[in-house]
């Protein structure tokens, strides 16, 4: 990443209320929004070291769809639902590798990612974690839900 230019990111931000609402809101849910890339976007995504322990982003399967099809114990919530009620995106696959490229995160838990849409066509949604060193990227059917996946949001300010 190049050095950061704060007083650029600053003024970026001042000119954008509703990105700078969704980076409160970040924080405030405790998931330590930080800068990942500032090369034309700037990038923010959730930096707390455990996905699952940002509060209200676990136990919660991947999409509304898939919470209703449930037959049994249905979760709360679904992490689509719930990044698009903030307005925010969630991560996906290369947005994952990039920040783990850059620190360790989800070393005790797993983490949704935003889905390609042929694969939530056939019931599954991908997720990710940190394990031995390196980040993995699996799959599991889209109605799942554990306490140990929660999701992690990202905000792009052009």
């Amino acid at each position: 990443m190049k050095q950061v230019d704060w007083d650029a990111v600053r003024e970026r931000l001042v000119n954008d209320d509703e990105a700078t609402r969704l980076l409160l809101a970040m924080d405030e849910a405790g998931g330590e929004p930080a800068l990942v890339q500032n090369e034309g976007a700037l990038r923010f995504f959730d930096t707390a070291p455990e996905a699952s322990k940002i509060p209200h982003r676990k136990c919660l399967c991947y999409d509304e769809e898939a919470r209703l099809n449930r037959k049994k114990n249905p979760p709360t919530g679904d992490v689509v639902t719930a990044a698009e009620k903030l307005g925010a995106h969630l991560l996906d696959e290369e947005d994952y590798l990039l920040l783990q490229s850059v620190g360790d995160f989800d070393l005790k838990c797993s983490c949704w990612l935003a889905t390609p849409a042929g694969v939530c066509k056939l019931g599954g949604a991908v997720f990710g974690d940190k394990r031995f060193g390196r980040a993995f990227i699996y799959h599991n059917t889209a109605d799942c839900y554990y306490a140990s996946r929660g999701y992690r949001l990202k905000v792009e300010i052009n």
